[in-house]
């Protein structure tokens, strides 16, 4: 995700609910300049039949001083602002410092009548806040105290993104872009986002020298984070059994045991987790999909397009993998002491595109210093054992996505986002914002596999499966067949040849990112991350029954709309969350060419709410 808008849609999917009607009232494009400055929302709705008026109201800003803390302010191990922050308002010093304007995924948690809201900030490093709420007479949220939560025991958190909440009630994250472990070199460096979070440990983001001691294989997680009682006391843990990989979001379906992960980048994979026991994530199998081809290249709305198969990449446990991380959880003077890329892997270069004998072609978007600019690996996994763990129970859960395509399954999907349960319908649906690079045809480009091969469109799709039992993976929740269920519209060449943006019909989503189901509903929400599709992101609602768009939200330029989701309290009133994340991102502060200037309290972010619906 990178400019947001961001909606939590959240919903505990294991609670039958009853059927619910509602409808909004769509908003228009902004006329004028100006009104692309500022956040423009729907004003009306059905609920249940009934009109009633909906307003956009402020929770609380990135920045906001409140007891017990700053609203998004980034802070190292020891509790002090970090400077220098990857992804932030870019200042160092006042009340501002190493604030985080990437307001992301939000949760809303209830127990024992009291209520806490749980924030992500995507930055590195990152920040996960939890803020206690009282409700007055109407159903205002009113925020009462914040603190950030401890993931010093982790080795702090990295650039969480979208989310859920289990069916057991708690807080289930993301840490997205892991470190790609395999470019490691002599000083601990890899690229700017992982250097950054060196900021954890040292206090200023842009130190390096402490990142010969760090070991890349602690981010890239699920984080779970637990409410443990009405007091807002809290346990925080990241669930390494799931995987390790670009982990966008985390649900998990009604039966509390399976698990479908989205692995966000141009080399994506589809992850599927059977836990062995409901309600505890601690152990069991995780898949990932081989995408079966059925027709050639060109989507339509509704026509299967493919079967997934689910590769098995065999059975873990947490605490195997905690064994060989925990020393790293502080970085020691003499490095890790828990496993590297080259404990896992032998890796040598290819030779015209071809690997020797005995190594494995693997093409999942990621390279290692033995050929730092080839887009084929060529890898072997060692034999024995680290530390008493096999090697190849650490390659499943460290490096997940290169385990898989070395086992067969497919790692081809472009900005595969969000994922969201219907549960009206026991089905899935997952979004893809472009449809171009590894889906497209690829054969003789050097490539290891081709397994997707797909027509572009640059306006991205949402796919749907319907879920089936399968006894091989013992579970009722698994993706045989799938189809596009809706397909963004690219405009005809000849309306768009002189434009660098808008290029995607305007009366439809564009470059689908986060997506969320209202439980009980027909209506799947779908929020936009847009390159060059629309120059404005907006969040939709899409009746999956009618066929039906409207527009809900748009922020200023820049922002994004991210991580829709809907939370239902145990008096049954329904919550609707909105953040505006990063407005202004990748403008420059006199605001360029015909635009007015911006200013660091334009870029903080809005996280706010639509409701109560009751």
């Amino acid at each position: 995700m990178k400019n947001a808008i961001l909606f939590a849609l959240i919903f505990p999917i294991a609670v039958s609910c009853s059927r619910i009607s509602l409808d909004f009232s769509g908003i228009g494009w902004p006329e004028g300049e100006e009104g692309r400055h500022s956040i423009r929302s729907t004003d009306s709705a059905v609920f249940q039949g009934k009109d009633m008026p909906i307003k956009y109201q402020t929770f609380l800003r990135s920045g906001d001083a409140i007891t017990g803390g700053v609203y998004g302010q980034v802070l190292s191990r020891t509790g002090q602002p970090v400077r220098n922050v990857f992804r932030s308002l870019g200042v160092n010093d006042g009340p501002l410092a190493g604030v985080s304007n990437f307001n992301d995924f939000t949760t809303m948690l209830e127990r024992d009548g009291n209520l806490f809201v749980v924030q992500h900030f995507e930055s590195v490093p990152g920040a996960v806040y939890i803020t206690s709420v009282k409700r007055d007479e109407e159903g205002k949220l009113i925020p009462l105290s914040t603190r950030n939560l401890d993931f010093a025991e982790q080795g702090g958190v990295y650039s969480p993104c979208a989310g859920s909440i289990t069916p057991w009630g708690s807080h289930i994250g993301s840490e997205e872009y892991e470190p790609n472990a395999g470019m490691r070199d002599t000083l601990g460096r890899i690229d700017a986002r992982y250097n950054a979070m060196a900021g954890f440990f040292s206090g200023d983001a842009s130190r390096t020298d402490v990142l010969r001691n760090m070991n890349p294989y602690l981010y890239g997680w699920t984080p779970e984070v637990i409410l443990l009682d009405g007091s807002g006391k809290t346990e925080t843990r990241k669930r390494y059994a799931l995987g390790r990989f670009s982990h966008e979001i985390a649900v998990v379906m009604p039966d509390r045991r399976t698990v479908y992960m989205s692995d966000d980048g141009k080399h994506g994979t589809l992850f599927l987790f059977v836990a062995d026991k409901p309600g505890d994530l601690t152990a069991g199998t995780l898949y990932a999909a081989r995408w079966n081809q059925r027709k050639a290249y060109v989507l339509r709305e509704s026509s299967v397009i493919a079967d997934l198969q689910w590769v098995s990449l065999g059975h873990a446990t947490e605490a195997q993998i905690e064994s060989v991380l925990k020393n790293d959880i502080v970085p020691g003077a003499a490095g890790p002491s828990g496993p590297l890329f080259q404990d896992l892997f032998e890796a040598v270069a290819p030779v015209n595109n071809a690997c020797p004998e005995g190594f494995t072609a693997v093409d999942a978007g990621t390279s290692n210093t033995s050929a730092p600019d080839s887009k084929l690996e060529c890898l072997k996994l060692k034999s024995g054992e680290f530390k008493g763990v096999p090697v190849s129970v650490l390659a499943s859960r460290l490096e997940s996505r290169r385990y898989a395509v070395m086992l067969g399954a497919t790692a081809e999907f472009n900005k595969k986002e969000g994922v969201a349960y219907d549960d009206v319908r026991n089905r899935l649906y997952f979004a893809v914002s472009r449809i171009e690079k590894a889906m497209q045809p690829e054969k003789g480009k050097g490539i290891a596999a081709d397994h997707i091969r797909l027509t572009a469109n640059r306006c991205g799709a949402v796919f749907a499966a319907d879920l089936k039992a399968d006894t091989s993976i013992n579970s009722d929740y698994v993706i045989g067949e799938l189809y596009p269920l809706v397909l963004g519209r690219p405009l005809p060449e000849s309306q768009v040849a002189d434009r660098k943006t808008d290029l995607c019909d305007p009366d439809r989503m564009a470059e689908p990112d986060n997506i969320a189901f209202l439980p009980g509903s027909d209506l799947l929400f779908i929020a936009e991350d847009a390159d060059d599709g629309h120059s404005l992101n907006f969040l939709w609602s899409y009746n999956v029954r009618t066929g039906n768009f409207r527009r809900l939200l748009h922020g200023p330029r820049g922002a994004e709309i991210t991580s829709p989701s809907w939370i239902r309290l145990g008096d049954g009133s329904l919550y609707f969350f909105a953040t505006v994340m990063h407005p202004y991102r990748d403008i420059e502060a006199d605001g360029g060419p015909g635009r007015r200037a911006v200013t660091t309290e334009e870029r903080r972010a809005t996280t706010g709410y639509f409701g109560p619906f009751r």
